[in-house]
């Protein structure tokens, strides 16, 4: 009877291949020497999942955290007037000056405007000269501007 050298030649095959199969899986947490440049660390938290200082994890199987909802920011105000002839409005921080939209309001009307993209905007009334007469800084839980019967007053609620 010879002896069988299948058995050997089957051990080194199987070796081989679990070292290629090694090197081209990621490195599992905990296993091997530390890296001293890495910068991240893990922390297992009350609840038992651990997460990572760092970037997130990206491929197929990566679980992406939906973001938190922002409360929604108003894009228009109304301006009512309240005055029997139309008056000139500015948009902005500082009329003449400054940049922003001028503007009117017609006569006893309610229009919409547009606010800044924080939801703010400052409402100006203005002369024929464009100098500032009254203002108001309106803040995302404002609705409205009331131009008053004078046409010189501003309400902003």
């Amino acid at each position: 009877m010879r002896p069988s050298h299948a058995a050997p030649r089957f051990a080194v095959t199987v070796l081989l291949a679990s070292f290629a199969l090694s090197a081209c899986m990621p490195a599992q947490p905990g296993a091997g020497a530390a890296d001293p440049s890495s910068t991240s660390s893990t922390a297992a938290p009350a609840n038992g999942v651990a997460t990572t200082d760092g970037p997130p994890p990206t491929g197929p199987m990566a679980k992406v955290e939906p973001e938190a909802p922002h409360p929604s920011v108003p894009t228009t105000i109304e301006i009512h007037s309240m005055c029997a002839q139309t008056v000139p409005v500015f948009y902005g921080e500082k009329p003449k000056y400054g940049s922003g939209t001028k503007s009117s309001v017609s006569p006893n009307s309610t229009s919409s405007v547009p606010r800044w993209g924080d939801g703010t905007l400052v409402v100006w009334l203005i002369d024929d000269q464009e100098n500032g007469l009254a203002s108001v800084h309106i803040t995302p839980r404002m609705k409205r501007v009331d131009i008053g019967p004078s046409c010189r007053t501003l309400d902003a609620h």
